[in-house]
């Protein structure tokens, strides 16, 4: 069990330095494999018993985390994006565990489509989104909760692999916001209009 420990804080060390890019499936998974390792060493020892309840709650997590598809990318924490244009969104807004806030309202969209991706492993995050452009909206997460408040029109969906796609149309808009959310446990929550 110490070796797994050792391990695991190994891999998630190396991540955070950024030394190697192993999901935490992965170190979950490598974790689980010493684990395996011990329990068959310890058989020829006659010794590792208290090693089986570890190796199945391992297995639970490592299934769970690959059913889900979580990625925890972009590290641990709380997050407020807020670009000042347009031009500042990156190709996506990454976090593997934590809380985020994303504020596009304000904005000044161009003609045509922007697309704007967030990704988290774990967590919470509010996007904040404009009312003068045009929406379409993905938002998926592998366990819990999406709520979706835009222009009075709310929508929800929750539980094991909920899904939520819509779209808005604003009376003369040219620009569209195309917005994927995708989480893998935690909550989504999509309203225009700043909030507190």
């Amino acid at each position: 069990l110490s070796l797994a420990l050792i391990v695991t804080g190994l891999l998630a060390l190396s991540n955070a330095a950024d030394v190697t890019s192993i999901g935490l499936g992965g170190i979950v998974a490598a974790a689980l494999g010493v684990v395996g390792v011990g329990l068959v060493a310890s058989a020829f020892a006659g010794r590792g018993g208290g090693l089986i309840p570890v190796g199945i709650v391992l297995a639970l997590v490592v299934a769970t985390l690959a059913s889900t598809g979580a990625s925890f990318s972009g590290g641990f924490g709380e997050r407020e994006w807020a670009p000042a244009s347009v031009a500042d969104i990156p190709s996506s807004y990454e976090l593997g565990g934590g809380d985020a806030r994303l504020t596009l309202d304000g904005l000044e969209f161009p003609d045509g489509r922007t697309k704007v991706v967030v990704e988290i492993g774990a967590g919470n995050v509010e996007v904040d989104v404009p009312d003068d452009v045009n929406l379409d909206v993905t938002g998926e997460v592998g366990a819990g909760n999406i709520d979706f408040d835009v222009g009075g029109q709310r929508l929800n969906d929750a539980g094991f692999g909920a899904e939520l796609q819509t779209s808005r149309s604003v009376p003369g808009a040219t620009s569209t916001l195309e917005l994927v959310v995708d989480i893998g446990f935690g909550n989504i929550e999509i309203a225009d209009g700043g909030r507190p």
